[in-house]
């Protein structure tokens, strides 16, 4: 049975746009004006599990080095570039979980594995260059010991966070507003945890 058709104010009615709703995004942090306080927070956490994940690391190696220390005395005599090799390892093994507390300021829209490979390859190079250039510029230095440390480990520290802070942001930038704020966050926090690290093992070598 065919219905009968619309008169003008019914046709009306039935084009009207009320009870139209516009689908709305979901919200996000990534780019709201108190993500700093976020990326702070989780640049600590990272920084706290790679100073003590690294000696961890350098333990387990020392341990498998005693175990067959024929070997590795053969590697070393052959090659002077092993134990800069071997800090580049500890240095990629150490910054894997620590990408992946990194990866937490960003979730689902930032895909994880390339993220945490290039951040553990770019830690990898940096940290054995890093510390190279840390040992270079301080050797002429007549300093203090605890004036040393500090500046060894904000060298260390500052070039390597910087670095991976950097390709980290390559792989921000589609979806982050001023991915630049990223770094300049990632470096700083590094930094002045470098400095408290510094500051609490001179205070423990003058108290014991």
């Amino acid at each position: 049975m065919l219905e009968p058709p619309l008169n003008p104010q019914q046709r009306a009615n039935v084009d009207s746009t009320q009870g139209y709703r516009v689908p709305t995004a979901p919200l996000t942090n990534l780019n709201q004006p108190n993500r700093w306080k976020c990326w702070v927070a989780v640049n600590g956490v990272a920084c706290i599990g790679a100073i003590i994940l690294f000696p961890i690391i350098g333990i387990m190696a020392i341990f498998i080095q005693n175990m067959h220390r024929l070997i590795f005395d053969q590697l070393a005599s052959d090659n002077h570039l092993f134990f800069i090799l071997g800090l580049g390892i500890m240095a990629t093994l150490t910054a894997i979980p620590v990408a992946m507390i990194q990866h937490t300021a960003f979730g689902a829209a930032i895909p994880r594995r390339p993220w945490v490979v290039k951040s553990a390859l770019t830690a990898g190079l940096l940290l054995p260059t890093s510390i190279f250039l840390a040992q270079f510029s301080l050797q002429s230095l007549n300093q203090h010991y605890g004036f040393t440390l500090i500046i060894s480990l904000l060298i260390v520290f500052s070039i390597t966070s910087f670095g991976t802070a950097l390709i980290q942001g390559l792989e921000i930038q589609a979806v982050v507003e001023y991915p630049l704020d990223w770094v300049w966050i990632s470096s700083l926090t590094w930094s002045s945890m470098s400095i408290l690290l510094g500051s609490l093992l001179l205070a423990l070598v003058v108290l014991l």
